[in-house]
């Protein structure tokens, strides 16, 4: 642990996660942010046993000198239980990438809404930001095999909020018209989701994508516990 520690010294800002095992930086959002919240954040804690790897993550994210927001967790982490509980200190990536050792598979990264933990089988598909966020918060919305208005234009809300195009996520076809609108009509020019699925004319464009997002995000979510 001691040595692990004093490479993160050396390296400050620069080692970008290369001593743990089970850290996925392709998943995580936002990398350089990930980092400046995991590599020098230190954790000193003593966890009463008996407690679960569940239990331990959350004191550790809790506890952090910068503490870290959970998003997911997987049931994996109560199958193992620390009869004598356990005594933690040093860098919050550090104690986190020691936790998913326990498991084959395990992963961990970073999100904009916190810390993800899953088991991701080899070969598991990397969704994209967009598909990540528009395919949970639309299967999240999912109801009796449709999505309704009001959840639509919350979605589209969010996806504004994280200045997605509809130039870069929209199949070429679908931007083509809009952007032909846009030449148009340019003092009434489509430019965010919610003015697209407030278009009679765009919003059925917006649906289809929001549910390939769907369709994606539970197909790699199927490869996730």
């Amino acid at each position: 642990m001691a040595t692990r520690k004093a490479r993160c010294r050396k390296t400050k800002r620069q080692s970008y996660g290369q001593f743990w095992s089970r850290f996925s930086p392709e998943r995580c959002t936002n990398l350089r942010s990930a980092f400046d919240l995991l590599e020098q954040n230190v954790v000193s804690l003593s966890v009463t046993g008996p407690c679960t790897h569940r239990h331990l993550v959350g004191k550790i994210t809790l506890e952090a000198e910068q503490p870290i927001s959970i998003e997911s967790l997987p049931d994996t982490l109560d199958t193992t239980t620390l009869i004598r509980g356990r005594v933690c200190f040093g860098y919050a990536g550090d104690l986190l990438d020691q936790v998913a050792e326990n498991y084959p598979d395990m992963r961990w990264w970073i999100s904009d809404n916190g810390l993800h933990m899953a088991i991701v089988r080899p070969g598991a598909k990397q969704l994209s930001s967009f598909d990540e966020l528009g395919g949970r918060l639309t299967s999240i919305s999912w109801k009796d095999g449709k999505l309704c208005r009001e959840a639509l234009w919350e979605i589209v809300r969010a996806l504004d909020e994280k200045k997605f195009s509809l130039k870069d996520e929209l199949q070429p076809k679908q931007w083509k018209e809009i952007a032909e609108y846009n030449q148009k009509w340019p003092h009434r020019a489509i430019k965010t989701f919610e003015q697209a699925a407030r278009n009679p004319r765009f919003v059925c464009s917006v649906r289809r994508r929001l549910y390939v997002a769907r369709q994606k995000f539970a197909q790699a979510h199927s490869a996730l516990s």
